[in-house]
């Protein structure tokens, strides 16, 4: 009497061989759409700075100075505010019900832009851009980072009317006393520009544009940027290309 055996199904080694397969695949898939979606993040960011930077420009050209940053506020967290430092990151703090934010308590990153001198004296301001800053004949809408998620708050407000989202503005005035600005030092006359982009060997680098370096108008002891704190402490200031790990908005 004979026996037939039928072979049904895989051995544990084919399994795995085919399982391995099916996990490169996916590793080569997502590394591609990921690829693929920061380039698309990379080029809407570097369109948007650049027509930002065409409302600067012809803001300048009709008035002959660079507009203030808007004053910090309940919906502006990380406006220009006097009373503060400005610092190289921006940060929120929030009161959570699990993952949900359910309020906006604080805000900082925006401030004064101090020198390095002993007795730091104010050449700028750190804030944000928006169409509030430029006014909608310049600026028609608001343009925000996409990489910043639209989170909701609460029942009512949204992280972008925090200001969260938009693109980092700083602008040089002149030497001034750490005290607030009198109406003659609002007139900026240089600025910059910045938001993080994806880099592939980096990471994240910030992208800083705009006519303001150190050495503007012979100011020798300005930071390197208007993108940072400047002060006693160093001159601060992050520079086209510089790894963005201080400077991403983080909640």
């Amino acid at each position: 009497m004979q026996s037939v055996s039928n072979r049904g199904g895989f051995s544990l080694v084919e399994l795995l061989v085919v399982i391995t397969i099916l996990a490169i695949i996916s590793v080569v898939a997502y590394t591609s759409f990921g690829g693929a979606t920061d380039k698309a993040k990379n080029s809407t960011k570097l369109q948007q700075l650049s027509s930002i930077e065409g409302a600067l420009n012809l803001f300048y050209q009709e008035r002959n100075y660079y507009p203030m940053p808007a004053a910090k506020g309940a919906n502006e967290l990380w406006g220009y505010d006097n009373a503060a430092t400005a610092l190289l990151t921006n940060t929120l703090t929030t009161t959570l019900d699990g993952d949900a934010v359910t309020d906006v308590t604080a805000g900082a990153g925006g401030g004064r832009v101090m020198n390095g001198e002993a007795t730091p004296a104010q050449i700028g301001a750190k804030g944000t851009m928006s169409s509030a800053v430029l006014g909608k004949q310049y600026l028609s809408q608001d343009l925000f980072d996409p990489s910043v998620k639209d989170v909701k708050v609460g029942d009512t407000k949204t992280m972008k009317d925090f200001g969260v989202g938009h693109y980092v503005y700083g602008v040089y005035a002149k030497n001034n006393a750490a005290g607030p600005w009198d109406s003659t030092s609002k007139k900026g006359l240089a600025y910059n520009l910045a938001a993080t982009l994806a880099d592939e060997q980096k990471g994240e680098i910030v992208k800083v544009s705009g006519n303001f370096d150190s050495k503007f108008n012979n100011c020798v002891t300005c930071p390197s940027s208007l993108i940072g704190p400047g002060g006693v402490t160093g001159s601060g200031g992050l520079l086209d290309g510089d790894a963005a790990a201080a400077y991403p908005i983080s909640f």
